[in-house]
């Protein structure tokens, strides 16, 4: 069990040394991402339940945001539905054409930054907990000039306090039918436990997905990730390893979050995952009840290095701006 052993100093200095060099090279393209500087568990109880007698199922439904609802704004030329914020999310719909718009939320003096995409509801997450939202929608007048069109304030009060990580949203994009579903539950038929379709969906994607180092040299910014052509080119970089595996994940109904920090000095994405199973997953420990940091672009790019899961375990190589 590498999870928590013993290391000598030496050896846990080249360890590290050999993660930051694979987070220096991994990472290229995160900093260019536009970042700016934060089935429910009654389903999931009754599944590991059953799990002990060898029945565990997922949950039969994918979750799936919806709009419109019964609480709409329209303001500027754009549409805010907030019927849900109960749930976790938010959406927002812009009618502005070709105008670049973007969505501002600010929680707390942390600022979360969206582009829109044109014609049709796009999802936004409400990751900080009860809290108060701050909403702005701006739209580009030329360059990188905007001007603010539309303002309000939602406070939040969730119905479960993991709602937000088992709902799709813009950055980890996921429906009934899609690839990324129906991978996430061919992997899952047949497994005992919650623990094991967790292990059978990390290990599939860290297993089959290569890093794309051309990707992370030429990624635009505003990239959003695609799952389904991470799948199809079995590519990607580290945002595409944690929105693929926090979709798979949360199609079983287990709370998965993406992460936008920095790793050592390298800007980067991961996970940090919910698991009511108690077990271990490539070294990584489950207790049931805590978060557990998962990094599969380290996993995937790492495969000879023992000791993975002791260091990104370790919170003082992890420092966390974004969730998502």
């Amino acid at each position: 069990m590498l999870y928590g052993g013993e290391y000598s100093k030496a050896r846990w200095g080249r360890l590290k040394s050999k993660w930051l060099l694979l987070l220096c090279l991994c990472c290229l393209g995160v900093s260019a991402l536009g970042f700016s500087a934060c089935t429910l568990f009654s389903d999931r109880d009754q599944a590991n339940k059953d799990g002990a007698s060898g029945k565990w199922k997922a949950p039969s439904k994918v979750m799936q945001a919806k709009a419109p609802g019964n609480k709409v704004i329209e303001q500027g030329g754009v549409v805010m539905d907030y019927s849900n914020t109960k749930d976790g999310y938010f959406c927002v719909k812009s009618k502005l054409g070709a105008t670049l718009v973007k969505v501002l939320v600010d929680v707390g003096g942390r600022q979360y930054q969206y582009s829109l995409v044109r014609g049709s509801y796009n999802t936004i997450p409400l990751t900080c907990g009860d809290n108060l939202y701050q909403v702005g929608v701006w739209r580009r007048v030329r360059g990188t000039t905007y001007a603010g069109v539309f303002a309000h304030n939602l406070e939040v009060r969730l119905k479960n306090p993991y709602s937000a990580f088992l709902y799709p949203n813009q950055y980890i994009d996921f429906r009934a039918g899609d690839r990324s579903t129906l991978l996430s539950r061919s992997l899952s038929r047949g497994q005992r436990s919650e623990l094991a379709a967790l292990g059978r969906i990390y290990g599939y994607v860290v297993d089959h997905i290569d890093y794309d180092y051309s990707k992370a040299r030429t990624v635009p910014a505003g990239y959003l990730p695609n799952n389904t052509t991470t799948l199809a080119t079995k590519k990607g970089i580290c945002f595409d390893y944690a929105s693929l595996t926090a979709a798979m994940l949360r199609v079983q109904g287990i709370p998965a979050k993406m992460v936008v920090g920095y790793a050592g000095s390298a800007y980067h994405a991961w996970l940090q995952v919910l698991c009511q199973a108690t077990g271990e997953v490539r070294d990584y420990r489950f207790d049931g009840h805590s978060w557990v940091r998962m990094d599969p672009t380290f996993n995937a790019t790492s495969k000879d290095v023992e000791g993975i899961a002791a260091l990104v375990g370790n919170g003082s190589n992890y420092a966390p701006i974004f969730y998502y």
